[in-house]
């Protein structure tokens, strides 16, 4: 996850959550990386399956399935 696109997200939505910008509250919660916000992950995954199946929207039907189960911090990887 590249921290400019996390980073613009808290930005513009206004969210003041503090484990989305402070590095010493993660890592007093036992979190040494920035906790990403939660409507960036599938943003970016959704954006990146239209990319990959020819920009049909059919094959984006099913989005109800889609399950976060671990946190995404800044620098990770995402795998589709």
């Amino acid at each position: 996850m590249p921290e400019p696109d996390h980073v613009l997200t808290p930005a513009l939505t206004g969210n003041p959550a503090p484990v989305h910008s402070d590095i010493r509250l993660c890592a007093h919660l036992g979190r040494h990386r920035i906790l990403v916000c939660g409507m960036v992950t599938p943003g970016i995954i959704l954006g990146a399956s239209v990319r990959s199946t020819s920009g049909l929207t059919t094959a984006n039907l099913g989005q109800d399935k889609l399950r976060l189960e671990q946190p995404v911090f800044v620098g990770d990887t995402l795998y589709l």
